[in-house]
């Protein structure tokens, strides 16, 4: 109910993650950072910036400092309009969720150095249909060709999502 206070919460734990991704690294693992519980719609645009940004850009510079790479970050939601926002906070790998849109979310990186995976709607796959696959990965393959580097991927696959389905889109040509 007080911002303030949250964010000064929010930037404390952001401190402890610091040295907590420092242990990790000196064990000789990497991070990739998910915060997908202050995306849009769970937070408004202007929230996200006024009470969430400062800490994750405060946690991003600490870890890029840490490793060699840039860190990823991994939120989901309906992130278009703090696409900006999140990359120039540091990250060097964003994913482009199903759940936003797409075109825009690229639209405010253009110029920016940071890779994007942009996720297919991963209930697709749960319908066995591979024409309603295909027209999907020809809707994202057609979004990457206005955005170099970018991958494609699925965010998390539905539990019924057939698995002989999902090795044969390893050898797909769109």
């Amino acid at each position: 109910m007080n911002e303030e206070v949250a964010g000064e919460i929010l930037l404390k734990l952001a401190r402890n993650q610091v040295s907590v991704a420092a242990q990790i690294e000196e064990q000789g693992f990497g991070i990739t950072f998910f915060e997908s519980a202050a995306a849009p719609p769970l937070l408004s645009p202007d929230m996200f910036r006024s009470l969430e940004l400062p800490a994750l850009l405060h946690i991003i510079t600490e870890i890029n400092s840490i490793y060699e790479n840039k860190t990823p970050l991994i939120m989901g939601g309906d992130t278009a309009a703090i696409a900006r926002d999140i990359a120039e906070a540091g990250a060097g790998f964003l994913i482009c969720p199903a759940e936003t849109d797409q075109q825009l979310f690229l639209e405010q990186l253009k110029g920016l150095d940071v890779a994007v995976r942009i996720n297919m709607d991963a209930a697709v796959l749960a319908t066995g249909k591979m024409d309603e696959i295909s027209e999907e990965i020809n809707r994202i393959a057609a979004l990457c060709e206005s955005f170099p580097g970018t991958l494609l991927g699925t965010g998390v696959l539905p539990y019924d999502a057939d698995p002989n389905l999902v090795t044969r889109l390893l050898g797909y040509e769109y």
